[in-house]
C-alpha cells in the first residue's frame, strides 16, 4: 500500500506487516510525521524528486521507509519487517539496575574474600611478618587483639649491656655463691628481660658447671620493676647457687633471648651444684 504524509508530503511504500505492528500508525521518514498510514492512502505511487544528499543525521532519516511507532512515540518491538528496536524506559531502569547491583555484590564478595585471607594470614604468620617488616608490628598488634592471636615481643639481647657483674663466696652459707649483675637495656625499644647463662669455670679455664636462670630467678626480691626491660633504666641481678667445688676460679655470664618458655621447660645444660 502506498500512503503520502500529510505533513511534507512524501509518498512512500508500507507493508501489512509494518500496519499491523501499531494499528497502522507510522512515522515520516523524512519530516518524523506520525500519522494513520490507511488515513491517507493514495492509490498510485508518483514520482518523487530525488532528495538533495542529506548534511546531517536528521536529513538521513529521510531516505528510510516508514517506521511504526509506539502509540508513546517510541519505537516498536522487533519481529516485524522494516523495523529497528529500542529499549524501553523500564527496561532501561530495571536493567541498570540489575547490572549495578550486580557490581556491588561482585564488589562486596571481593572484599570479603579478600579480608578473610589477610585476617588467616596475620593469624598464622603474625610474627613471620612483625620479622619481616617491623613497621608492620602496630598494626599487626592490633590487628592480633581482634583475631585472637600472639605477636612475640620484639628482642634483641646484643643491646642488653652488663656494665658490671661479680661472683664472691656467699657470706651467710657455706659453699655458696653470690652472683650480682648491673644491666641496661640500650635498644630504642623495651624488651622482655633476658635468661641469663651463668658459667663457671676451673683455673685452666675449662667449665666445671653451667646453668640457665630465668628473670624471676634474678629478680626475686625486687619490686615496683617494669613487665619489661625499658630503654636505659638500669636493672641490678641477684643470685644464690651453690659452688659446683673448690676449683671454681672463674664465671661467665651469656644474656639469651626469652620466649616465654614455661618455668618448667627452661632450657639449660649443666646444672650448677
Amino acid at each position: 500500500m502506498n500512503t503520502r504524509c500529510p505533513k511534507c508530503r512524501t509518498t512512500f511504500a508500507v507493508t501489512d506487516a509494518q500496519l499491523q505492528a501499531r494499528g497502522g500508525v507510522v512515522r515520516c521518514g523524512h519530516c518524523g510525521q506520525v500519522f494513520r498510514a490507511d488515513h491517507h492512502r493514495v492509490r498510485k505511487l508518483p514520482p518523487t524528486p530525488r532528495p538533495a544528499r542529506p548534511k546531517s543525521s536528521r536529513d538521513a532519516r529521510a531516505r528510510r521507509a516508514a517506521e511504526p511507532v509506539l502509540a508513546g512515540g517510541g519505537s516498536a518491538p522487533a519481529g516485524t519487517a522494516g523495523e529497528r528496536r529500542l529499549p524501553t524506559i523500564e527496561e532501561l531502569l530495571t536493567g541498570g539496575t540489575r547490572a549495578r547491583t550486580r557490581t556491588i555484590f561482585w564488589v562486596a564478595g571481593n572484599s570479603l574474600a579478600a579480608a578473610a585471607l589477610l585476617a588467616q594470614v596475620i593469624h598464622f604468620y603474625a610474627n613471620n611478618i612483625v620479622n619481616w617488616r617491623q613497621w608492620t608490628r602496630p598494626y599487626v598488634e592490633s590487628a592480633c587483639a581482634v583475631l585472637n592471636c600472639t605477636v612475640q615481643a620484639r628482642i634483641d639481647t646484643g643491646l642488653i649491656e652488663i656494665t658490671a657483674s661479680g661472683v664472691a663466696p656467699h657470706p651467710r652459707y657455706v659453699n655458696a655463691l653470690l652472683l650480682r649483675a648491673t644491666m641496661i637495656n640500650r635498644a630504642e625499644f623495651a624488651q622482655p628481660y633476658p635468661l641469663m647463662e651463668v658459667s663457671i669455670t676451673n683455673r685452666h679455664g675449662t667449665v666445671i658447671g653451667r646453668r640457665v636462670f630465668p628473670p624471676k630467678a634474678y629478680l626475686a626480691g625486687q619490686t615496683g620493676l617494669p613487665t619489661d626491660m625499658i630503654p636505659n633504666l638500669v636493672v641490678r641481678a641477684r643470685l644464690e647457687f651453690t659452688s659446683p667445688g673448690d676449683h671454681a676460679d672463674g664465671y661467665e655470664i651469656r644474656l639469651l633471648p626469652d620466649r616465654r618458655v614455661p618455668a618448667d621447660e627452661e632450657p639449660e645444660a649443666e646444672k650448677l651444684h
